[in-house]
Order: C-alpha cells, then structure tokens, then sequence
C-alpha cells in the first residue's frame, strides 16, 4: 500500500499535555508537519487530547496516519488529563479509524512493560503499522524523524521504506539517535485476504444481477 494516488495524505497529529509534565515543542512540530506537500494535518492537544475527544475522533474520522508526540512510559501512554493509556487501550483506541500506520514518538514507547505487552506490537497485532523507542527520544530527533517518515509517505513509499529513508536523514544530521522499532502489521496479510473477498463477493453479486436481468428478457 502507498499514498502516491491518494494525496493528501490525512494524518492526526495527538499531543498531549499532562498536568505537572515539562511541556514538549509539539508547536514547532505542528508548524514543521503542516508545510509538508501533500500532508493534511489535523491536531489534537490541550484538552481535546483527552481520552473521550480522541476515541471520539479516531470512531468518526477516517485517517491514514496517526502520529502520538506525548509523554510516556514502557506498555502505555499519557493523556492531557494525565490519564494512563495500556498499550492494548491504545491499540482499542485506533482500531475503528484502520489507519495505514501509527507512530508513537514517546520515551519507552517500543519497549516491554512488567507484563511484556509493548505498546508497538499491540497496535501492529490490530493491523496497523506501528513506529516506537525502545527508549527515550528527545523531542527533536522526534520532530526529524516523524517529518522525514511522512516526506517518504508522501512519495509513494511503503511503511518499511519510510521508516528506512526517515533514519537515513537522522543519521545524516544527528548524532544523538536512538534505536527506532518498526512492527510491520502482523496480521495485516490476513486483513488483505479478507478485503479480496469481499471484493470478489461483490463482483459475484454484480454478475447474478446481470444475469438474473438477462434472463428475464430472454424469457419474455
């Protein structure tokens, strides 16, 4: 799957601002994000980047990116109401938008917590593409990363190609980068099965009615 026939790619940018957390630069990040060619980005922050108003979006709204930049910690996330997300919660939250891929620019967000669940595999094992740190990020090698990835989005690559272009980039003008975890969506091969089904069930459909409606000018 690319984006090459399909711009502007709609992304949803969260960031969160925990209460009694250091502030992140998600502004200058949202400045950087929006002049990308062929990106539509919508933010939620403040207090739309609750739990209510971001489930409440990701269910009506349908997106091919998700980009979290927040405060975290190993197996979850935090909202503006300083409110814990699990890492399966989280990947609860972005199942009914099926975006194309998730990334998730937060300390520990590719790592295990004491129940072994990562935050990245989750939401690849709900079928999205999923981007995190096994550990912490700063928030420009964050803001480099998430722009180059979307720039790759953009020209038509595929999740792993972007990922790979994006580090090419960080390695090119940053010496302090972090490992990146990529989880290629682990049953997105069985979600492609069931899309060619159904297509072809419609197709089925098409030709009964075709042929129910010739026969009956035949017959009269």
């Amino acid at each position: 799957m690319n984006f090459a026939g399909e711009l502007p790619i709609r992304v949803l940018g969260i960031f969160p601002t925990p209460p009694g957390l250091l502030p992140l630069a998600w502004i200058e990040e949202v400045g950087e994000l929006s002049e990308l060619f062929g990106v539509n980005l919508e933010i939620l922050t403040g207090k739309a980047a609750n739990v209510n108003r971001i489930t409440q979006y990701l269910r009506t709204t349908r997106v091919h990116t998700v980009i979290w930049s927040g405060h975290g910690q190993t197996g979850g996330l935090l909202d503006s109401d300083g409110n814990f997300l699990s890492a399966q919660a989280l990947a609860a939250q972005l199942r009914p938008a099926a975006p194309y891929c998730a990334v998730i620019a937060a300390c520990y967000s590719g790592g295990r917590d004491d129940y072994l669940q990562s935050i990245t595999e989750e939401i690849s094992l709900a079928g999205i593409h999923a981007v995190g740190y096994p550990a912490r990020v700063t928030d420009r090698i964050a803001l480099l990363y998430n722009r180059e990835f979307l720039r790759g989005l953009v020209s038509g690559a595929n999740f792993a190609a972007a990922n790979h272009m994006a580090l090419q980039v960080l390695r090119q003008t940053s010496t302090d980068l972090p490992a990146v975890i990529i989880a290629p969506a682990m049953v997105n091969g069985l979600h492609m099965i069931i899309h060619r089904l159904d297509e072809h069930g419609s197709r089925l459909a098409v030709i009964e009615q075709t042929l129910v409606a010739i026969n009956l000018k035949l017959s009269t």
